[in-house]
């Protein structure tokens, strides 16, 4: 499938349900939170993306405080469990 065919059904589907705040890029958006939450590797995300460079892998990560918070208590427990 080419991106204008992409943009076309995503257009055609926004017009029919009357939501027009979906575009194909976001998906890529989404699809890079959710890898980070799921805890893949940056350098995985990096190929499955493709993109040259990790810096423009690291713009698709939109993770929420709660979910750092989360991970940060993670690690600080792991931490403190090995001494």
């Amino acid at each position: 499938m080419t991106p204008a065919g992409l943009r076309t059904i995503f257009r055609y589907h926004r017009l029919k349900s009357g939501v027009l705040a979906g575009h194909p890029h976001a998906l890529r958006h989404t699809f890079g939170t959710a890898m980070a939450e799921a805890g893949v590797d940056l350098a995985v995300m990096q190929a499955l993306l493709g993109h040259a460079h990790v810096d423009t892998t690291a713009r698709y990560i939109h993770l929420t405080p709660t979910h750092v918070k989360a991970e940060f208590d993670a690690a600080r427990t792991r931490l403190h469990t090995r001494t």
